[in-house]
């Protein structure tokens, strides 16, 4: 699992809830972004869909179940904080989703998201294309301000962010069972022959070994569910 320490402490480091607190890290996966707000919270439970990842993140989370975004198995108000990172983009109708994490919100809850954003609208439609062909459920390549209002338009306010920069290393990112020989050459092409306008606005090299490291924009956001008390 492609994990970076600095990207992770990133997201727990936006922890703004008292240290008793219980955080839910929805679509957990392996369990590292929901590790990287221990010893800030007291508690951690994972959810996720498969049953793979259901026991692979009880390695790190206090508490993993099973089940999914579209409707979370705890009642309303169970959480103080609630992360992710990295999923909306794979959901066709993201707003579910986030009306979910909201319900599961105590009030003057935080949630905390992180996720890949193109540099501009130019390299948006050929990040797209990379993305889907690594992984075909892909259905959103979102720019910064429809993330941030599908954020808002669910109810959260004072939405802050943070912007990294990490360099991945495209043949490690691509080496994945849902990504297919084909797929990966194909991924290699859309690098090898981009459009001189995607150049300008995102930085990526091809090394003379053939391997390419791209720069991926990753906004980690925090908001919060108005406390109407």
């Amino acid at each position: 699992w492609i994990a970076h320490d600095e990207l992770l402490a990133a997201h727990g480091s936006f922890c703004k809830v008292p240290a008793e607190s219980t955080l839910l890290d929805v679509c957990c996966g392996s369990g590292v972004v929901g590790n990287s707000f221990r010893d800030r919270v007291s508690k951690i439970i994972g959810l996720d869909i498969t049953p793979e990842m259901v026991e692979l993140s009880k390695e790190r989370l206090d508490e993993v179940v099973h089940g999914t975004v579209f409707d979370i198995p705890f009642p309303d108000s169970s959480f103080e904080i609630v992360s992710n990172r990295e999923v909306m983009h794979l959901m066709p109708e993201p707003a579910k989703m986030m009306s979910e994490v909201v319900r599961v919100l105590k009030p003057g809850g935080q949630f905390v998201v992180g996720q890949i954003i193109p540099f501009s609208p130019i390299d948006a439609p050929w990040m797209f294309r990379i993305f889907k062909k690594k992984q075909p459920l892909l259905y959103h390549m979102f720019l910064e301000d429809e993330f941030e209002q599908l954020l808002t338009d669910a109810g959260l306010v004072d939405v802050e962010r943070r912007e990294m920069l990490v360099w991945e290393d495209i043949d490690v990112w691509i080496d994945t069972i849902e990504t297919s020989s084909w797929h990966r050459r194909e991924i290699r092409s859309l690098y090898l022959n981009a459009p001189e306008a995607v150049k300008e606005v995102h930085p990526f090299e091809v090394l003379s070994s053939g391997k390419i490291r791209d720069c991926w924009r990753w906004l980690i956001y925090s908001g919060r569910k108005p406390d109407n008390s």
